[in-house]
């Protein structure tokens, strides 16, 4: 703690030089004293501070991984429930499309047995 010029003489001229030096001495060793506890004290403050910090990053990273987790499984949900959803359609098309080619093969067996049947019957006739 810095003293002005004007403060130590003053107290030169009231006191004498001994105790003025003494006085400034303990002033400068009481603010040491000051400097190390005020330190000391916002060591412990901050200290404090960081565990709070720390712990509220654990809360905080805990929480967003439960959402992650919970957005995942969302997802997987949704996904597993679409992919089936498509299953579904994909194999009503399949089967739809089997039955019209099975209907068409019927139709043109028999646009070709019949007139195949008639001509062995006309040549057996013969």
């Amino acid at each position: 703690m810095p003293v002005t010029d004007r403060l130590l003489k003053k107290l030169r001229e009231t006191l004498g030089e001994g105790p003025t030096r003494d006085l400034v001495g303990w002033v400068n060793e009481a603010g040491i004293v000051n400097r190390s506890e005020v330190r000391e004290l916002a060591d412990v403050y901050l200290s404090r501070f960081d565990e709070r910090l720390e712990r509220r990053f654990t809360e905080y990273d805990a929480k967003v991984e439960r959402r992650l987790v919970e957005l995942e499984s969302r997802i997987d949900n949704k996904m597993t429930a679409g992919f089936a959803a498509v299953r579904v359609e994909i194999a009503d098309r399949l089967s739809a499309q089997y039955r019209d080619l099975l209907r068409w093969l019927f139709i043109f067996w028999a646009g070709t047995l019949i007139p195949l049947a008639g001509l062995m019957i006309a040549l057996f006739k013969l």
